[in-house]
């Protein structure tokens, strides 16, 4: 009987060890799949967590370890698909966002060589369309359509002044207002460019502290990488997230003085 008990916490213990690797080994996988854009990203970081359960599972053999086990890689696994597929989602609507941009802005060079107001409603009417069919939120879908307007307008105002620069001095008030709505929407577009580098920013800052966390758990000596990490997190202003790794930096200088470590 004590030896069945040896064996099971001998076993247990590994299993814990190649499960920390397998989380590790998978957030570094999601983290590079990340930067290709992969459209089925999702998809190919749940069948990577699946065949790390099969090698995790693989190597117990009592039932009852088996099942506790599957029980716990089926919960973080639950976790870590659920992320992957909300990043997915984020990212999918921003490449979205971009690449109508890019083909938005080809159209306005069109729109400024064009002499009529026919031809100029036609653009928009195709631009129109490529919004309806966008899988995006109303709220973006509603900006897009705005900054395309605004673009569009300018666009073909300023080819009226490329043709006649001297009826251009006598452009009515709303033109006007309409030349500086869109230097508006370029200094917006600049700002939401910084914004979403942040975000993407925070969000890798983010999954280097869950990593320290899991490790720490595992008791591994994270002191080292807290210490590279803070500097990150002050840069952002991220104070909640610092509070976090101050608890993770407490943990690790406890860990060392009761092991003696120096």
């Amino acid at each position: 009987m004590v030896d069945r008990r040896q064996r099971e916490n001998a076993e247990w213990a590994e299993f814990q060890v190649q499960f920390a690797k397998e989380r590790e080994a998978a957030a570094a996988a999601a983290r590079e799949a990340r930067q290709k854009d992969d459209p089925e990203h999702s998809t190919r970081m749940a069948a990577h967590w699946e065949q790390a359960q099969e090698r995790l599972l693989s190597g117990l053999t009592f039932d009852d370890l088996k099942g506790r086990a599957q029980a716990t890689t089926r919960d973080w696994g639950a976790q870590f698909r659920t992320g992957e597929a909300d990043w997915q989602t984020v990212r999918s609507a921003e490449i979205a966002t971009e690449n109508f941009r890019d083909q938005r802005d080809a159209g306005a060079n069109r729109v400024r060589r064009m002499d009529n107001a026919g031809d100029y409603a036609a653009e928009l009417k195709i631009q129109r369309e490529a919004l309806d069919g966008m899988r995006i939120s109303d709220e973006i879908r509603g900006k897009l359509w705005q900054e395309t307007e605004q673009t569009f307008a300018v666009s073909f105002l300023q080819g009226r002044m490329d043709e006649d620069p001297v009826g251009a001095m006598a452009l009515k008030p709303a033109q006007v207002e309409a030349l500086k709505n869109a230097s508006a929407v370029e200094v917006r577009r600049a700002e939401a460019a910084a914004e979403r580098e942040v975000a993407a920013a925070e969000r890798e800052v983010r999954e280097e502290l869950a990593i320290l966390n899991t490790r720490e758990a595992d008791g591994i000596d994270v002191g080292a990488e807290a210490a590279a990490l803070r500097p990150k997190l002050e840069a952002l202003g991220m104070e909640k997230e610092l509070e976090q790794l101050a608890g993770v930096e407490a943990n690790a200088s406890f860990a060392r003085a009761y092991e003696g470590a120096p």
